[in-house]
């Protein structure tokens, strides 16, 4: 986990504790993309009461706030369900809108 640590050595002999010199642990490069916060339905024309929130992290699972340079593309669908028994039938792409933004850190 990203952070300033240090290292305690402790003798069973009973002499007093040392500590090393703190040293910080940084996020990796950028490894993936992951949902901070999944959007909610809306009715149509109607802002998502709850946008979504995309992030980075490195392989570690840390999230990186450095990258200023990996931009993201989100593409915004819609789908329908039309003529399928209860949602079983594969979802058909109506629609389909890009767009390519930086991520702000």
């Amino acid at each position: 986990t990203i952070g300033t640590y240090f290292f305690r050595f402790k003798s069973p002999q009973g002499f007093p504790p040392i500590d090393s010199a703190p040293f910080t642990v940084f996020p990796g490069v950028s490894a993936q993309l992951f949902l901070l916060t999944e959007p909610t339905t809306a009715p149509p024309t109607a802002p998502l009461s709850q946008q979504p929130v995309v992030a980075v992290r490195d392989a570690g699972g840390n999230v990186v706030t450095s990258d200023s340079t990996t931009l993201l593309t989100a593409s915004l669908t819609t789908i329908s369900l039309a003529g399928s028994e209860e949602g079983t039938a594969p979802a058909v792409l109506r629609s389909a809108n890009t767009y390519t933004m930086g991520l702000q850190t």
